[in-house]
């Protein structure tokens, strides 16, 4: 998976393997929070709310209803969410 690289595991649902994964997390948390914040603004720009408004006005578009300007506000009247 992409946004994977980012954790700590534990191979069986024991206390010690679960104990032993939260110190490895801890031990190695300012590197696992740089990657999941890193993880997660890709995850945005790629699947995020805006990219998925930008789809459905250019659907909306391509359908030949595009969207009158007095129905929206915002980002939206200009047909493109992430797009300013």
């Amino acid at each position: 998976m992409r946004y994977q690289g980012c954790a700590t595991t534990f191979s069986s649902w024991d206390t010690h393997a679960v104990t032993c994964a939260i110190e490895r997390a801890v031990a190695n948390f300012e590197i696992l929070a740089k990657q999941a914040e890193a993880g997660a603004v890709e995850w945005r720009l790629n699947n995020g709310v805006g990219l998925f408004v930008d789809r459905f006005l250019k659907v909306a578009t391509f359908n030949k209803r595009p969207l009158e300007s007095s129905q929206v506000s915002g980002p939206c009247a200009m047909l493109s969410w992430t797009k300013f």
